[in-house]
């Protein structure tokens, strides 16, 4: 989710241009936009069947990434991670980072699950078997979840 900012006919500068993207739209306070990805989050596990009653925990602290917490039917857990200002070019980049820190530290049983507000692709990004991202649109996010429960092996 974006906003354009738009001054109007007075500073010559056409509402179609600044859609067309020649001016970079500015994104909405990052709180804002962890709020409104929660709550997709949130109806996300309440809808679908293969969601339905999976336990989410929503994280509030203003200082990580990290914004909630899904623990599907094996016991693995899905950290869900908020990036505002990841542009797409540096995606990849951030998820291989993220596949690295995985391997070297944290358990078999987490996963890394990453909604980029600024990624457009219809379709989520599965790095590996444990790290996904996805755009910030709740058809989005939904595909991404999709994919986290069909593609993610159970722990042994």
């Amino acid at each position: 989710m974006s906003f354009v900012l738009y001054d109007g006919p007075d500073r010559s500068e056409e509402l179609a241009s600044l859609l067309k993207g020649e001016n970079p739209a500015q994104l909405l306070d990052v709180e804002v936009l962890r709020a409104v990805g929660s709550l997709s989050l949130e109806y996300l596990v309440k809808e679908p069947a293969a969601l339905k009653g999976l336990p989410l925990e929503l994280i509030s602290n203003a200082g990580s990434s990290e914004c909630a917490r899904l623990l599907l039917p094996d016991a693995q857990v899905v950290r869900v991670y908020f990036g505002r200002d990841t542009r797409p070019p540096f995606v990849i980049r951030q998820l291989l980072a993220e596949s690295e820190q995985l391997f070297r530290v944290r358990s078999d049983s987490e996963v890394s699950f990453f909604v980029f507000a600024q990624l457009k692709s219809a379709l989520p990004l599965r790095l590996t078997n444990r790290v996904l991202s996805t755009g910030m649109r709740p058809p989005q996010i939904a595909n991404g979840l999709a994919q986290l429960m069909w593609d993610t092996p159970l722990s042994s």
